[in-house]
């Protein structure tokens, strides 16, 4: 038979318990991280991220607006020519 620790307990008896720690609040078994831990965490995160420079970030949009304009003639033209189609056909029969 298992010896009860202390940590088995609490889960068992659903005890909130905070570990000193990064102030981990265990409920009914499961990790439950504070607000004020979850901001800290997430500022550490983005510090780590590499961000893209100004000219990075303007290339990339110029790319994008001419595809999305590009997508969009085509996406019209398709359509005003398949309308057109339909409409010859529809004055045929």
């Amino acid at each position: 038979m298992k010896k009860k620790t202390a940590d088995s307990v609490d889960k068992k008896e659903n005890k909130q318990s905070v570990t000193s720690e990064k102030k981990i609040v265990l409920k009914n078994g499961k990790k439950v991280v504070t607000p004020v831990q979850f901001a800290k965490d997430t500022r550490l995160e983005l510090q780590k991220v590499t961000w893209p420079t100004r000219q990075v970030v303007i290339k990339a949009t110029l790319i994008i607006l001419f595809i999305v304009a590009f997508s969009t003639v085509l996406v019209g033209g398709v359509d005003i020519l398949f309308a057109k189609l339909i409409f010859l056909l529809k004055a045929r029969f």
